[in-house]
């Protein structure tokens, strides 16, 4: 009897693991969104001080920013936040230019150093902006949105 009991379970889990279907990273779902960004470079100079400046705006205020020579930002303040003793200060701005990408910006001290993340995105939407520093400068990286997040 406990041979049967292993052996009918051990059929249900391979069953199981027969029909099972893993996540895809190509899914059409987050390959055949429209993207957002295209009249704009893969590669966006910022002015992370114009970025830092953003930090102490009042939710509901309307901001305007500009990446590079080409790219205008405007929106919303909709979130601020300061944690862990001002360690960590962020913003999310909704666009109104951009219909769904909210602009996320975090400046971060840790240990004597600063450091930012920075994203802009619309979930809506198949490519996103994600900020990088290369060589001391900092940018706007165009990504697609499935290489960030799993649906």
């Amino acid at each position: 009897m406990k041979n049967l009991r292993t052996a009918l379970l051990c059929a249900c889990v391979l069953l199981c693991a027969h029909f099972a279907q893993a996540q895809n990273s190509n899914d059409a779902s987050t390959q055949d969104k429209p993207k957002l960004f295209n009249a704009i470079a893969d590669n966006v100079t910022v002015d992370v001080d114009k970025l830092i400046s953003l930090l102490k705006s009042d939710v509901g205020t309307d901001v305007s920013i500009a990446f590079g020579t080409s790219f205008q930002f405007q929106g919303q303040v909709v979130s601020t936040a300061s944690n862990y003793e001002d360690r960590i200060n962020s913003i999310v701005i909704r666009s109104t230019n951009f219909p769904g990408a909210r602009l996320t910006f975090s400046k971060i001290h840790d240990n004597g150093k600063t450091s930012y993340a920075g994203r802009i995105l619309s979930m809506q939407h198949g490519d996103i902006f994600e900020l990088q520093q290369r060589n001391g400068q900092y940018y706007f990286i165009k990504r697609n949105l499935h290489d960030i997040v799993n649906e």
